[in-house]
């Protein structure tokens, strides 16, 4: 017996200490063996992020200067400036110079380079090349930069290479040191420029250049926050644009030191540069994780993104675990060999008794207790496995008790949980709606105020012009009240020269009845036809100027017909833009039409101005015509009283041929005063109409002004509603999450509640094995019924696995890169449409009742109507050509939902939103995102809407 135990005591020495070295070594190694891969895997998992995040952020950057550029080559003062060129210095159109255009568009340029720290200069270049206007930024001032400091730039590549391209197309340079007059600045400022060329729309003709110079600083200072790691950014040829390790070697192809990563990273450079992303290990062990970054393909502008860290310091944490481990490992060896020796000689001896009556226990006997006959640490042993049995055989006398009653608990409480994870899901449904609700508000909010602000600038330039037609029409009244004064002087002078026909009549009449005064007569005569040419002379030159001024009244006629009609214009597009706010801008569309019927008087008052000053030509080419008669027959008369001296036989006739003269330059008189007389009262109607238009045009500039303040305080309310509601927005997104937490904790609770059922009946299995309604006698009986082995393994596990994971709620899972079409807006409205769809999906699954998946269906028609009537009018602004095909696969899905909503009114019931229907609405909904709206997202792209 005593070698049994020796061998015994042996092999559990042997037993425990090869235990003991083997997991230590197992443990050990495989912990460095994962440690390690873990280590590793996690640093290139996190070197590749971080260098896909900055490469993201700097096209994001960058994507935002093109935008500027955009905005700036659209404003209006540009492209003013450039007709004002092409008109003598005053732009046809506002009637402004060049040079108020320029302090306009410089004022611009103040305002955006304040708000926007990352221009260094913000420019305007002419088709020359020479800076029209610039401001200046050192990131936190900004200036206007005076005339006489501005350069020409034609020499310069950016100015060159912009000047070849086409309308909307971008120029961008090179990453480089800014430069000035020939010589690098310094201290350095890095600096990128993008440029876009403008051209005239009318002629399709170059005029110049919109330049933006960037600092290139918040693209490169950002990466220095990256501390553990190396990070260079490199161009396409291989220079250092960035190394935050070593300063010197950056800019090398300005400072010209070979500086080049080819040098430093001779293998690796290549996979470096050939534009894909990666990890690579350097034979100096190290970690290089690279990413490209596309700038421009027109102009070759490619970066590389490259983050370098030393695997020596990533895992000199594992290096030290090791050395320590097997120093452990060797302690632990010999102390487990020394205690396995104590322990076995002392427990050997005595494991006989508690195997047997472990035994008996084992089989479900609970009144069997070991003998205790020593009292060493054997018996106290013994005396304390006596004392665990009764504790258990009380314990489980105890569980047997309770096991029922948890039982009921549980149930109670798994079907109150039920019932709360109902009522969570449904108070979620609402929130998502709400928070739906509350965006698409906020969008209709944010459009409103944008038109509201262009229907003040709108109405602003309205005003001014309607000033500048009422200073128009009280100049013509002016030119009227003048040619009125003219013809009156014109008048008089015809009443004389009647005057002086009656008193050659006269004179006519007294040679033929008395031929002895022939000669005193004939004198008087020719006096008379002296005084008359002279007359005729006057009349001819007055008729001339009539007729000029009659042509310059008209050219004003047709300056204010131009007006009027870019009136009439201004107020339908204000018309326009009140319809398209809704409800908030009837007041203003009121106002608008108000604005159109004045222009339109205007135009009919102008009409009728034209029309007299027409009749006004007409009579004055014949007040004209016949003037020059009367200088015709004056000359003639002239000549006959010359006559009568050389040949006073012939007198009579000549006398007969006179009285028949005079009497058709009478004629001729007569019809000229009445033709003068009708053009003074056309000029003095035409004097009372300019009047009234006047008078007409400061009342509408009146109330174009209070209709533009009422316009600006409406925007400022606007303002105000679009921030209140974001905030209800933020609000409800933010309870919206709490629900769901909430509700995910509920359906922890519900999932506990049915596992303690589970665990009550375990407890009741286990407890029925042992026999505990004996009297406690001593004696050794045997249980009636024993739990085998078989049994104790068939028992279920008392708690859940910690690692499984809960199911997935969500329908459809958005992703940008699988489902984006390249539209803000569009991806917004998408986004919306998927969410409800999801929560459709949970409200069924989760049987959350009639009512709320009714207002969830409902909401979806209302959104998805919405959603296709906005995508619908903007494919038609742009001439889609797939239109009416586009229509037919929206009518399909809206019918289709409106026919679950009349089954759902119908039936009453959940199963109509079913699987089918819930597959039906997510795989009709992606496949079109997919297959037809990402087909008009790059047509839509190319007209410049994103």
């Amino acid at each position: 017996m005593l070698t049994k135990i020796r061998s015994l005591r042996l092999s559990i020495m042997l037993l425990l200490g090869l235990f003991m070295m083997g997991t230590l070594l197992g443990v050990g190694f495989y912990s460095h063996y994962i440690s390690s891969s873990v280590l590793e895997n996690a640093t290139q998992s996190e070197l590749q992020q971080w260098t896909n995040l900055q490469s993201k952020r700097i096209l994001n950057f960058l994507n935002g200067i093109e935008s500027d550029v955009h905005f700036l080559r659209n404003v209006s003062s540009s492209k003013s400036i450039i007709r004002a060129n092409k008109h003598d210095g005053t732009d046809s159109v506002a009637d402004s110079s060049t040079e108020i255009w320029k302090t306009r568009l410089a004022k611009l340029f103040l305002h955006f380079a304040q708000n926007k720290p990352q221009y260094m200069q913000v420019r305007f270049l002419g088709k020359d090349g020479h800076e029209l206007v610039r401001v200046d930024s050192d990131g936190t001032n900004a200036k206007i930069i005076e005339p006489d400091k501005l350069q020409n730039k034609a020499e310069s590549n950016y100015f060159t290479q912009t000047a070849e391209l086409s309308n909307d197309e971008i120029y961008i340079s090179p990453l480089n040191l800014n430069q000035e007059r020939g010589e690098i600045e310094r201290p350095f400022k890095p600096v990128i420029r993008y440029a876009t060329p403008i051209f005239d729309k009318e002629n399709n003709t170059f005029e110049g250049i919109i330049v933006l110079n960037v600092f290139a600083k918040f693209i490169l200072e950002p990466l220095d926050a990256k501390e553990e790691a190396r990070i260079y950014l490199i161009n396409r040829e291989g220079y250092y644009l960035k190394n935050s390790f070593d300063f010197s070697k950056e800019w090398g192809f300005m400072l010209k030191p070979e500086t080049r990563i080819q040098r430093d990273f001779e293998e690796e450079s290549n996979q470096i540069l050939s534009g894909e992303a990666g990890v690579v290990q350097t034979a100096k062990n190290r970690l290089l994780a690279y990413q490209p970054i596309p700038i421009s393909s027109r102009f070759g502008l490619k970066w590389f993104l490259v983050a370098d860290v030393d695997k020596d310091k990533i895992f000199s944490p594992v290096y030290d675990f090791q050395i320590g481990l097997i120093g452990f490992a060797i302690v632990m060896l010999i102390i487990s060999g020394l205690l396995s020796f104590i322990f076995a000689t002392r427990i050997i001896k005595s494991l006989a008794n508690f195997v047997e009556i472990s035994q008996k226990i084992s089989e479900g006997n609970l009144y069997e207790r070991v003998p205790v006959t020593r009292k060493d640490e054997i018996g106290q042993l013994g005396n304390v496995f006596n004392q665990l049995i009764d504790k258990i055989f009380d314990v489980l006398k105890n569980v047997n008790h309770a096991s029922g009653n948890i039982t009921g608990v549980s149930n109670g409480f798994s079907a109150s949980s039920a019932h709360m994870v109902k009522s969570a899901y449904g108070i979620e449904n609402w929130l998502a709606l709400a928070a739906i609700s509350s965006e698409h508000v906020a969008f209709n909010v944010n459009t409103m105020v944008a038109a509201i602000e262009e229907a003040s600038a709108n109405v602003t330039s309205v005003t001014a012009s309607v000033h500048q037609l009422s200073t128009n029409i009280n100049t013509i009244a002016a030119g009227a009240e003048q040619a009125s004064a003219n013809l009156t002087g014109i008048n008089q002078s015809f009443d004389q020269i009647s005057q002086d026909i009656n008193t050659v009549s006269q004179a006519v009449e007294n040679v033929s009845s008395s031929l002895v005064k022939i000669a005193k007569n004939a004198q008087d005569g020719m006096n008379i036809s002296s005084d008359a040419n002279t007359s005729a002379q006057e009349t001819l030159s007055t008729m001339s100027q009539l007729e000029e001024t009659a042509k310059k009244i008209g050219r004003v006629v047709k300056l204010i017909d131009s007006i009027a009609g870019q009136t009439n214009m201004l107020a339908l597009n204000a018309t326009i833009e009140a319809a398209s706010a809704g409800e908030a801008g009837k007041g203003f569309a009121v106002v608008a039409g108000e604005i159109k019927e004045l222009a339109q008087q205007t135009a009919e008052a102008n009409n009728e101005i034209a029309e007299q000053i027409e009749q006004i030509q007409e009579y004055t080419a014949q007040a004209l015509t016949n003037t020059h008669t009367v200088n015709i027959v004056i000359g003639q008369v002239a000549e006959i009283n010359q006559a009568i001296d050389v040949a006073v036989d012939e007198q009579s006739a000549a006398a007969k041929q006179i009285d028949k003269s005079v009497d058709a330059i009478a004629s001729a008189s007569k019809e000229s005063v009445l033709n003068l007389q009708e053009a003074v009262r056309g000029l003095k109607e035409i004097t009372q109409s300019t009047a009234e238009a006047s008078q007409a045009a400061r009342e509408s500039a009146y109330a174009l002004e209070e209709t533009s303040t009422g316009v600006k305080e409406v925007a400022r309310s606007s303002t105000e509603a679009s921030d209140n509601i974001q905030k209800v927005n933020t609000n409800t997104q933010t309870a919206r999450s709490i629900m769901k937490n909430m509700t995910a904790e509920l359906n922890h609770t519900c999932d506990n509640a049915a596992q303690l059922t589970d665990v009550a009946a375990t407890l009741e299995n286990v407890v029925g094995f042992f026999k505990l309604n004996e009297t406690q006698s001593g004696a050794s009986r045997s249980p009636s019924k024993a739990m085998t082995t078989h049994d104790a393994k068939s028992i279920p596990p008392v708690l859940p696995n910690a690692n499984e994971q809960p199911d997935k709620q969500s329908l459809i899972e958005w992703d940008d890169n699988l489902y984006s079409v390249g539209i803000k807006e569009i991806d917004r409205q998408h986004k919306m449409l998927v969410e409800l769809i999801n929560q459709l999906h949970i409200s069924a699954v989760h049987e959350v009742g009639i009512e709320t998946l009714t207002e969830l269906l409902n909401h979806l028609a209302e959104y998805t109507v919405f959603h296709f009537d906005y995508e619908e009018r903007l494919l038609e602004s742009n001439n889609w050509p797939d239109m009416v095909d586009h229509k037919k696969r929206h009518k399909v899905f809206t019918n289709q939902i409106f026919e679950y909503q009349a089954k759902l009114k119908e039936i009453g019931h959940l199963s109509v939103i079913g699987k089918d229907a819930l597959d039906f609405l997510k795989k009709w909904l992606m496949e079109h995102i997919v297959k037809v709206d990402k087909e008009y997202g790059s047509f839509l792209n190319a007209r410049g809407i994103k």
